[in-house]
């Protein structure tokens, strides 16, 4: 799978998970709990229902080599696989 792929896979389903408010809600608490902040999850959820997914980090596949250890690296623009 190509990371435009994984974009695409994600952009639907969080649109459909988007489209009713409380499933999304109840997501985020099961995700987070008590502590995650409502109105940004809310403010994602209007972002997603607009099609707007700019919040959402670019993806990128890079060898093995590159991330050492970690199967994952984040940053804030970017996530490595």
């Amino acid at each position: 799978m190509q990371s435009g792929d994984i974009h695409g896979v994600f952009v639907e389903q969080f649109s459909d998970l988007a489209s009713d408010k409380e499933a999304f809600h109840a997501m985020l608490q099961d995700v987070f709990g008590d502590n995650h902040d409502a109105q940004a999850g809310e403010a994602i959820r209007q972002q997603a229902l607009a099609g707007d997914f700019n919040w959402m980090p670019d993806i990128k596949f890079v060898d093995a080599a590159v991330l050492e250890r970690g199967k994952v690296l984040m940053t804030q623009q970017t996530m490595r696989f």
